[in-house]
């Protein structure tokens, strides 16, 4: 019976950690290096969306059909975005950089990250499919057509 203590302690561990997760938030965003211009308006927008979809992409990942109807989903989103910003007279090469930022791929964390990072980022969003759902497009165009140069 004491053999197996050890693994009780460990699971009534891993049990009470996952009980007592921090309410749900995103990754928490890397400081820019000190040469780095101030984030401009458009950024300050599109980054916590990112953010939010990370958590949407990364947790889905574990279900290929979740993984496919969240980024066929902003898919559209992102070609919406693309279009506001080539509207709202953005450079092409801007519209790029910020379109490749916001790609399915690059917002879900690598394969190579380990699967207890990927299972803490969703026990700390335990709320990230119904988030995902609730995400709104409108919203986000709103917002980004306000945050355009005039």
């Amino acid at each position: 019976m004491t053999r197996f203590l050890p693994l009780a302690l460990v699971l009534f561990t891993l049990t009470a950690t996952a009980q007592e997760a921090p309410a749900p938030q995103a990754p928490a965003p890397q400081a820019p290096a000190p040469q780095a211009p101030a984030k401009d308006a458009i950024d300050a927008v599109l980054d916590p969306a990112f953010a939010a979809q990370t958590v949407f992409h990364t947790c889905a990942a574990i279900s290929p059909n979740d993984y496919a109807f969240v980024s066929d989903t902003w898919a559209k989103t992102m070609d919406r975005v693309a279009k506001t910003l080539q509207d709202g007279g953005i450079a092409a090469e801007r519209i790029a950089t910020l379109t490749a930022a916001g790609q399915s791929q690059a917002l879900t964390l690598p394969d190579s990250t380990p699967f207890g990072e990927v299972r803490a980022l969703c026990t700390a969003n335990p709320d990230w499919m119904m988030n995902s759902s609730a995400f709104s497009t409108i919203g986000l165009i709103r917002d980004l057509k306000g945050a355009l140069p005039e």
